[in-house]
């Protein structure tokens, strides 16, 4: 399958459980604390690839696999991504980063979703190195380059408004109720 044919999968899919979920997360805990930041990503990669799988394509989840989130029969491997604003990390490292190649990537922001193409990015002829920054631990794509793609008439972008408001956040930390389940299984032993 192409790039075209799995973007129509995706325009297709069932995003009901997606929206209502990650809305709920957001609402509830939000990315701003860094123990949730993890949470968060594995939220959308965990929904994206249900999503895709309502469109009847079977989908591994790859979790915690340098830079791929899932492979997609027919298609190959694809990194998710949700960014709501600033640049996008693309991938971190655990000391100094070398890796400067971005992959198929499927941004996820608060009002569209982006699939990144590597090809068909530069095949529109926009210079992808030049969004690329190494911050020292990590590959991050600049913002602006979501500007550009809407610019040149990008194919692979879906308006798909999340109705997130940041202001509502209450900041708990997932980490809370983990620990709160662990204490709870203890008690209950003794």
């Amino acid at each position: 399958m192409d790039a075209l044919g799995l973007f129509k999968i995706i325009e297709r899919a069932n995003k009901d459980t997606f929206g209502k979920a990650f809305r709920y997360f957001m609402k509830y805990f939000g990315g701003s604390l860094l123990c949730n930041r993890f949470v968060q990503g594995n939220l959308a990669e965990r929904l994206v690839a249900d999503a895709i799988c309502s469109e009847g394509l079977r989908v591994e989840r790859l979790p915690n696999k340098a830079r791929f989130d899932c492979d997609i029969e027919t298609f190959g491997k694809l990194s998710i991504k949700y960014s709501s604003d600033k640049d996008i990390t693309l991938h971190n490292s655990r000391s100094t980063n070398k890796d400067m190649k971005m992959v198929d990537t499927l941004l996820i922001t608060p009002k569209k979703w982006y699939l990144l193409i590597i090809s068909s990015i530069e095949a529109h002829g926009v210079d992808l190195t030049s969004y690329l920054v190494n911050t020292g631990d990590s590959l991050q794509l600049k913002r602006t380059i979501l500007t550009e793609l809407e610019y040149i008439g990008y194919d692979y972008i879906l308006d798909y408004d999340l109705k997130i408001n940041k202001k509502e956040c209450q900041h708990k930390a997932v980490n809370d109720i983990i620990i709160d389940y662990i204490l709870s299984q203890i008690h209950a032993e003794e």
